[in-house]
């Protein structure tokens, strides 16, 4: 375990930073980064706010806000960078770990009217022909395909909520988020004919605004990639006696490339309306991973070495200079962000940011190339490699490195990785159009999902994640 000091720092990073206080940090000299996000000199931290002043202490930055795919049928086969324009360069393993179990199917259906609640599905885009696919995680079976925007516009990353609620972000010529419901009682009758018309499988793709689990569509004021890639809906504590959720409408974050800056919107979930906008003024990089933490506090990686931090309330940030380039994002059940960086191969290290002493703690890398990550509910953590193509396990509460080349038979470009209901791991194959259902003790291949189109997706496309940093009982 190696610990990268960002900066010496009194206080904590809590749901209010009006309480932080910065030190300077002996030694900074401004951190310059290349053009390919490499990093020289000593890591630090600049202080301010949305109005150019405020706190400057050569440390930290914290600002406020403004207010067939394929053409073939699906197939279940059973088996043993940059989007664009980055580099594409054994089993029996059982982790005796202490963690906290996932929910599986919600408990309060009953109270629901019985509605079926069971969030036994992954949803992951087929970027190249513009439609994304609910797929259930126990059979493999293509359950519904939609269309993300009125033409093909690039979708890849996916974010669903507690009610099953999924958004992806498009991020071709015309930039969007689209909203589709995973149920048909969360879905609107929009033509009044007492049915839901939706999509029932693979082969049945409805047009453009005829699908009434889409629920709502936005646009972004973004250019062709440099769209969306950053995305992650809030989450709210489920009352076990009550069956309410603590947060019955949940907002979803939203960040992306504006040229200029980064910018985060926060939409209502239900009506698609942006609520609050967070502009952070830098051109070096796009966000990529976001998550949030037990308080609706967003972060999010920019490939282009940053850490950005917005808090749920004041909509105040920060940001942290990386220690290398990152890529995929997690964050762990204490509100602490993981990602894995993508530059040097063999020198590319997955990290922890400690919230409260403001250090990057290394849990090394091994082969290195990252791509997607992700944590369970028993303190593992799960990361992508490419070349060579692999799966990569570490015990994220000792942040040891355990398996740097867990095989995936037929991989060709792997680029995510998400946990479903049952906490098998699911990787998502760029290259091979695939994705791998992967038992987490034994390290074996259940089976994979066949009749993808170059599926570009690593998030929370379970909503694993966010239950586990969100309600991690419920």
């Amino acid at each position: 375990m190696v610990t990268v000091r960002a900066c010496t720092c009194i206080g904590f990073l809590g749901p209010s930073l009006l309480a932080l206080s910065l030190l300077g940090c002996a030694g900074d000299d401004g951190r310059e980064t290349d053009g390919g996000g490499n990093s020289n000199g000593a890591l630090t931290l600049t202080a301010g706010n949305s109005t150019g002043g405020g706190l400057t202490n050569g440390g930290a930055t914290m600002g406020g806000g403004g207010g067939s795919d394929s053409g073939a049928s699906a197939s279940t086969t059973q088996g043993a960078g940059d989007d664009d324009d980055d580099d594409n360069d054994s089993g029996g393993i059982k982790l005796d770990l202490a963690g906290i179990p996932d929910g599986g199917s919600l408990d309060c259906d009953e109270e629901n009217g019985g509605l079926e609640m069971d969030l036994s599905y992954i949803w992951i885009a087929n970027t190249n022909v513009g439609t994304v696919s609910k797929i259930d995680t126990r059979t493999g079976a293509i359950e519904g395909r939609y269309r993300t925007a009125n033409t093909a516009e690039s979708p890849s990353r996916t974010t669903v909520n507690q009610f099953g609620d999924m958004l992806v972000g498009n991020r071709g010529d015309v930039a969007s988020v689209t909203a589709i419901a995973s149920f048909e009682h969360r879905c609107v009758d929009k033509n009044n004919n007492g049915v839901i018309d939706t999509s029932t499988g693979y082969d049945d793709l409805r047009a453009w605004g005829e699908d009434e689990c889409v629920l709502w569509h936005a646009s972004i004021p973004a250019s062709y990639e440099l769209g969306p890639r950053a995305l992650a809906w809030e989450g709210g504590v489920v009352d076990t006696l009550t069956c309410e959720n603590s947060v019955p409408n949940p907002r979803v974050w939203v960040a992306f490339d504006a040229a200029n800056s980064y910018e985060a919107w926060r939409f209502n979930g239900q009506t698609g309306v942006v609520e609050d906008k967070v502009s952070i003024p830098g051109s070096n990089g796009r966000p990529y991973g976001g998550a949030v933490n037990r308080d609706g506090d967003f972060w999010f990686v920019i490939r282009g070495s940053q850490l950005v931090y917005i808090e749920s309330e004041l909509l105040s940030y920060q940001l942290f200079p990386t220690p290398d380039v990152p890529y995929g994002m997690s964050i762990d059940q204490n509100g602490d962000p993981w990602f894995a960086t993508y530059n040097n191969g063999a020198g590319d290290q997955v990290y922890r940011f400690d919230t409260e002493t403001l250090q990057f703690v290394s849990s090394g890398g091994g082969q290195g190339k990252h791509r997607g990550m992700m944590i369970d509910h028993h303190n593992r953590a799960w990361v992508i490699g490419n070349s060579p193509c692999r799966l990569i396990l570490i015990d994220a509460e000792n942040e040891t490195l355990i398996d740097d080349n867990i095989p995936l038979p037929g991989c060709s470009d792997p680029v995510g990785v998400s946990i479903d209901i049952d906490d098998y791991v699911w990787v998502v194959d760029r290259g091979a159009s695939k994705a791998y259902k992967i038992n987490p003790d034994t390290l074996a291949v259940e089976f994979t999902v066949e009749g993808l189109n170059n599926p570009y997706t690593y998030s929370d496309m379970t909503g694993s994640l966010l239950r586990l940093v969100a309600d991690p009982l419920g």
